[in-house]
């Protein structure tokens, strides 16, 4: 769950006292601090000059962040990303990217500028706390976004950055920032149930996707009509996206640099958390980043193989494997999924059932495969524990 409403007014408690013309910076001014930069300078009778993003995190994707959803391309009922896929939901407004949990939240990691720009609006003060928990959907009406930033990348470029943590902002309205500059930390702020940045590109206001960017009349680009989105809906559901030229895949006028689209590739299903626990894990505890242990004592009650993931389909098969020292398979079990979800906790395990387990390195692994996608296109997570003697009373 995620802020999926208008660019967001936000409150800047270092503005109070001034007049709303006052706070604006003059526009010259403004495109003089673009053009130093870096950023293209307009020309008159010209479309916009597009920004190129750079990763708004600073993580490793696939290995300490994760895409959880992306903009939504159908413009009718249902949802389409910029792939034909389904990751994410009607009427998505942004790209999010997921951390691993709530103690990699508390670590630290850092919100960066995707290109540069002029801080034109921030929030901050705003607490970490689900959306999920009593009374908060009133708490935040209005203030879906949490504690965020908006910022002026010239010509009607924005790009706003949501979620982020409690007293991390760290810029100012009018600050000149450059791409790859740290404004903040990712947080739980807002309407949002898990760690994670919504990050939104706009141009003029309307909502524009990183990856399908613009079309050749320099509009943002949904490439999908209605028909042809519910048509891709009903092959994607068999298995068979649609990969007519123009339809799937990343547009040319993709908005991402280089080096940060090869950093994103799409993954239809993601295994963004895995571990091992010595007994049934209860979903919030892993969330809080219990269970990152990498060994366990041979008395453990239990071995137990645990994942999480986004993005699941009806019809996804989780097979998880937890395989003993000597290679036998101490467990072994398929998961058929009734119903799609954005986000789905699992788990398997075997019971201790002798005095204690035998010392050495266990291996977990969790495969997620998809009716029409070649085994090659399967998702895997593959995870290792370590057990060793108990420790004498």
């Amino acid at each position: 769950m995620c802020f999926d409403g208008p660019m967001a007014a936000f409150e800047d408690p270092r503005r109070k006292g001034r007049t709303a013309g006052a706070s604006r910076a003059p526009v010259l001014a403004a495109l003089i601090a673009l053009a130093a930069l870096g950023a293209p300078a307009p020309v008159m009778g010209q479309a916009a000059p597009t920004p190129k993003l750079s990763l708004p995190l600073d993580c490793r994707p696939g290995v300490d962040c994760w895409i959880a959803a992306h903009v939504d391309l159908d413009p009718g009922r249902g949802f389409a990303d910029y792939a034909c896929g389904h990751l994410g939901y009607d009427g998505h407004k942004g790209t999010d990217i997921a951390i691993r949990d709530l103690a990699a939240m508390a670590e630290g990691v850092a919100v960066l500028a995707a290109a540069p720009g002029i801080v034109s609006n921030w929030r901050d003060g705003m607490a970490d706390v689900g959306v999920r928990e009593a009374g908060r959907r009133q708490a935040i009406e209005g203030r879906e976004c949490g504690n965020g930033v908006t910022i002026d990348h010239g010509m009607g470029w924005t790009t706003q950055y949501c979620h982020m943590r409690r007293r991390s902002v760290d810029v100012v309205t009018g600050q000149a920032v450059t791409a790859g500059q740290g404004i903040g930390l990712v947080g739980l702020s807002g309407k949002t149930s898990y760690p994670h940045l919504h990050f939104a590109l706009r141009l003029k206001r309307k909502i524009v996707g990183p990856f399908a960017g613009l079309g050749q009349g320099g509009k943002p680009e949904t490439r999908l009509a209605r028909r042809t989105a519910r048509r891709t809906a009903r092959r994607t559901a068999r298995g068979r996206p649609e990969t007519k030229a123009g339809r799937c895949g990343v547009g040319p006028g993709t908005l991402w640099r280089a080096e940060a689209l090869a950093a994103l590739p799409y993954r239809p299903v993601v295994i963004f958390n895995a571990g091992f626990a010595p007994r049934a894990p209860k979903a919030g505890d892993v969330r809080k980043g219990r269970y990152r242990q990498g060994a366990l004592a041979d008395d453990a009650k239990a071995l137990v193989l645990w994942a999480e993931l986004f993005g699941v389909a009806k019809g996804d098969r989780l097979r998880f494997r937890l395989i003993a020292p000597d290679g036998t398979a101490l467990a072994d079990r398929l998961v058929v999924l009734k119903k799609r979800q954005a986000r789905r906790f699992q788990y398997v395990g075997k019971k201790l059932r002798r005095a204690s387990w035998p010392l050495g390195r266990y291996r977990g692994e969790v495969t997620v495969t998809r009716r029409g996608l070649a085994p090659s296109a399967a998702t895997v997570a593959r995870r290792e524990l370590i057990v060793r003697p108990a420790e004498s009373p």
